[in-house]
């Protein structure tokens, strides 16, 4: 649990620092501001679709040398973005439900069987949480890279952005 939730206030402040960023090396017209790149987590239902749509908004302005957003919108995005969320909501739901057998199997029946069920259950959204997450860190790195590639083009004399993968 402690390291799970080490990995999303990590991701959180990720994503925080590159939208912040975008900002910073010149990107215009976002849609999402900083807080809400975060806030968007944990908010009920929306927080179905829009952290998809932040990840999108993230890719898209940082991978595309342009500096006004609007223009970049229509733009290309990775299929990876696709996959990730895909397949963190999947592993959330099949979680879900085995949470929900768990606590349902002592008024069952069929106790054994159903620990069973939810113990695969576990064990599958286990697989697709991890093969997420891999794909997470090859958003994160392609993101950070392209993020710092723009800086280094792209500087502001009053206060250089913070790198993405900075922990201070």
């Amino acid at each position: 649990l402690a390291i799970y939730l080490v990995t999303v206030v990590a991701f959180l402040m990720w994503q925080y620092r590159v939208r912040k960023n975008a900002d910073d090396i010149g990107t215009t017209g976002l849609r999402f501001s900083p807080g809400w790149v975060v806030g968007w987590w944990f908010v009920p239902i929306m927080n179905f679709f829009r952290p998809y749509q932040v990840m999108k908004e993230l890719w898209q302005s940082n991978y595309h040398n342009v500096y006004e957003y609007s223009e970049s919108r229509n733009l290309e995005v990775s299929r990876l973005i696709g996959w990730w969320w895909g397949l963190f909501l999947l592993g959330w739901f099949i979680s879900s439900a085995a949470g929900r057998i768990y606590r349902f199997s002592d008024y069952s029946d069929y106790v054994i069987e159903s620990l069973i069920i939810g113990g695969w259950l576990d064990i599958i959204s286990s697989i697709i949480g991890i093969v997420s997450a891999i794909i997470a860190i090859v958003l994160i790195r392609e993101i950070s890279d392209f993020q710092e590639s723009k800086r280094q083009v792209y500087r502001q004399p009053e206060r250089p952005p913070m790198r993405a993968l900075d922990w201070e």
